[in-house]
C-alpha cells in the first residue's frame, strides 16, 4: 500500500511539474507557416492508432519554443513541442501513456527535420548535432549544447555537470541514482564536430 502511494505521488507530482512546463511556453498561432506540418504530424499519429485499433490520443496545443539555447546553435531550424495522453480502447486493459511528448525540428520553409522524442535514448538530438555541423571543443560549448538538449526535450536538468572523458568524448549532463551513472554520451569527429550522441547508463564503479 505504502509503495502504490508513493507510485501515486510520484506521477502526481511529475504531472504536476509537466503543467507548469507547458504553461511557460507561447502557443502555435493558427497563420504560423509550421502549421501544416504540424498537422500533418498529427495525423500520422493518428492513423498508427487507428491501425492499432485504438481510440486516438488526446492532443494539446502546439508551442513554439524559443530558448536561446537553440537559437544559438540553430539558427536555421524553429522548434515545436507537443503533448498526448493515450485514451484507452474500450473493452480493453491496457498500459496507457500519459503526458508523452516530442519536439519537432522545421526549416525554414516548413519542412520537417527531424522528430526528438521526450524521452528514450535521446540519439535523434545527436543526429541534428551531427547535421549541424556542431563542434564541442570546450566547457562552453559543452554547456550550450546541454542546455539546448534539455530546452529541446523540455527537461530541468541544465544544472547536471558534464566532463571532458577524452578530447573526442564527453559526458553531458551527469547524475547518479540507485547506483547507476547517466549520462548523455557525445561522441566527436577529428574535427571536435558531434559524431554522435545518445543517453548511456552504466553501473557506479564501472
Amino acid at each position: 500500500m505504502r509503495r502504490f502511494l508513493a507510485i501515486a505521488m510520484i506521477l502526481t507530482l511529475g504531472l504536476a511539474n509537466a503543467q507548469t512546463r507547458w504553461e511557460k511556453l507561447t502557443k502555435v498561432e493558427d497563420g504560423d507557416t509550421a502549421v501544416p506540418t504540424l498537422k500533418e504530424w498529427e495525423q500520422e499519429l493518428a492513423d498508427i492508432f487507428r491501425k492499432q485499433g485504438r481510440v486516438e490520443p488526446a492532443i494539446s496545443s502546439w508551442h513554439v519554443l524559443q530558448f536561446d539555447s537553440l537559437k544559438t546553435l540553430f539558427p536555421q531550424y524553429r522548434f515545436f513541442a507537443v503533448s498526448w495522453s493515450e485514451r484507452p480502447t474500450p473493452g480493453k486493459l491496457e498500459s496507457l501513456g500519459i503526458d508523452l511528448g516530442v519536439t519537432l525540428v522545421i526549416d525554414g520553409q516548413g519542412k520537417r527535420v527531424k522528430e526528438l522524442q521526450h524521452n528514450g535514448d535521446y540519439e535523434a538530438f545527436g543526429e541534428l548535432l551531427k547535421t549541424a555541423k556542431i563542434a564541442i571543443r570546450n566547457d562552453t560549448d559543452a554547456k550550450l549544447v546541454w542546455v539546448a538538449f534539455c530546452d529541446a526535450h523540455q527537461r530541468h536538468w541544465q544544472t547536471q555537470p558534464s566532463a571532458k572523458i577524452t578530447d573526442r568524448t564527453w559526458h553531458l549532463g551527469q547524475s547518479e541514482v540507485e547506483g547507476r551513472r547517466y549520462y548523455y554520451d557525445v561522441k566527436l569527429d577529428d574535427d571536435l564536430m558531434v559524431e554522435s550522441a545518445k543517453n548511456h547508463s552504466e553501473k557506479v564503479g564501472e
